[in-house]
């Protein structure tokens, strides 16, 4: 890696955010040459990828020319009495600089030897949401077909469906960090095959536990790629217009393959045998899992650089934990006598105790925490966490039990529930797209109070009616 030659004269020490250093050079045309001008010739998307981001202390000029506003030097002895203002002012006039240096950097497409190459890489980044999406809703569809030709008891229905999210939730936080150690692109394409790999199983499920412990390893691949997704497009990305409208349209991706899933899921329900709703999705992952094998710029050599470590012992507290705190919590209501079924609160217990000792050990022991206390210190970063906690817990429970309702209770085939959730992707559609080119102006709290709000009347006029 390029080294830096230290500030000198007149020099001023900027930190730099997530921003390459040769586009921000290019902003300053104060900005002196350094030997990181190597870094120019090289692109996250050339054929021999460099380093996804750098950052550098980068060393701007005071310079004193005309055209130069965070230079500008006052004469000796001019505003002595008023030499704090001057100094206040000229700090002002620095930060608002450097804040439109980084906004104007914010619209720009990034620099690329290969632009097919950026294009390549986005479309093999979108399908990501789509992918976990549709294992997730259109299960829900084809899920009372399955019950009935696997022969499964009512009590345990619940759980093809729930150790998929379980999975994801329970290991996101570690392939997260392997994505640290090891770059987001192996866990990435790993993951894709994987999950192609235990969907092409899964189809072949011959009674409930072969289908659940396929579930669970389909789950895995979803927690490997989803942290590594959003690695790889913020490396690529600087905050601005046009990363929110990437992260918006990426989202987008996510009720696409919402009724991906369900349209298939209806069809197969309804004219062929359920195998036929994992083969689909196999298929689909195993187009995804080639583009990003060769579209996806390798960062292998330059996470394991930066000598980062895993933290087993969080690591397995906190899987430990949220496996039997959930699996207690979900198959209390069909445990034989609820929650005084002794293996349900003994479980819920132990869960609960080994999540405490994960805080504990995150908070004072480890050395690099998995979760780093200093995240909740982040202003709403907390109430964030529980808005989110409550939204995503909600929407899955709605897809789960709705299904069941239209299908059991409503006898309505497949295809028809397909009919009846069109307008919810629709909607999730054109709304997540449009979010991304509002996102700059609007709040973003303004837009969670938008569509949690909606949601509550949503799911207030459904049962309303029913």
């Amino acid at each position: 890696m390029a080294t830096q030659s230290p500030p000198t004269g007149d020099q001023v020490l900027v930190k730099s955010e997530s921003i390459p250093v040769s586009e921000l050079k290019e902003a300053s045309p104060a900005a002196k040459p350094t030997d990181m001008d190597d870094t120019e010739k090289k692109s996250p998307l050339d054929v021999n990828p460099g380093p996804l981001y750098l950052n550098y202390d980068i060393p701007t000029t005071s310079g004193r020319g005309d055209d130069d506003d965070i230079g500008r030097e006052q004469p000796i002895g001019a505003d002595i009495q008023d030499g704090k203002e001057g100094d206040l002012g000229d700090e002002a006039l620095e930060e608002e600089s450097l804040e439109a240096r980084i906004e104007l950097l914010g619209r720009e497409r990034p620099k690329s030897s290969n632009p097919s190459g950026l294009k390549s890489f986005l479309f093999s980044q979108f399908p990501c949401p789509r992918c976990s999406e549709y294992f997730v809703s259109g299960f829900t569809v084809v899920l009372p077909t399955v019950v009935v030709e696997l022969n499964i008891p009512t009590a345990s229905s619940i759980w093809p469906a729930s150790a998929f999210s379980l999975a994801i939730a329970a290991f996101l936080l570690v392939f997260g960090r392997l994505g640290d150690m090891y770059g987001g692109y192996p866990l990435y394409v790993g993951g894709m095959a994987w999950l192609a790999l235990w969907s092409l199983v899964c189809g072949f499920s011959q009674n409930a536990i072969m289908l659940d412990v396929c579930r669970a390893l389909q789950g895995l691949g979803s927690a490997a790629f989803l942290p590594s997704s959003m690695m790889l497009i913020g490396s690529i990305y600087r905050p601005g217009p046009r990363k929110n409208l990437v992260f918006s349209i990426y989202g987008a991706c996510a009720p696409i393959g919402f009724f991906t899933g369900i349209f298939f899921a209806g069809v197969a329900g309804q004219y062929t045998t359920w195998g036929w709703f994992f083969w689909i999705g196999m298929f689909l992952t195993l187009i995804t899992t080639a583009t990003s094998y060769f579209y996806i710029p390798s960062d292998i050599k330059e996470r394991r650089a930066l000598g980062i470590k895993m933290d087993w012992l969080g690591a397995i507290l906190i899987v430990t934990g949220l496996t039997l705190f959930t699996f207690a919590i979900i198959d209390s209501s069909h445990a034989p006598q609820g929650w005084k079924t002794p293996y349900i609160y003994a479980l819920f217990i132990v869960g609960c105790l080994l999540l405490l000792a994960a805080v504990y050990v995150e908070g004072y022991v480890a050395a690099d925490p998995l979760i780093p206390a200093s995240i909740f210190k982040v202003p709403c970063m907390t109430p964030l966490f529980c808005a989110l906690f409550f939204t995503y817990g909600s929407l899955g429970m709605l897809l789960l039990f709705a299904t069941f309702y239209m299908q059991t209770i409503m006898g309505a085939s497949p295809l028809l529930v397909v009919a009846w959730y069109t307008p919810m992707a629709v909607g999730g559609i054109c709304i997540s797209t449009f979010g991304g080119f509002i996102l700059h102006l609007l709040s973003g709290t303004v837009l969670i109070y938008v569509a949690g709000v909606a949601g509550i009347l949503a799911r207030a006029n459904v049962c309303h009616r029913t």
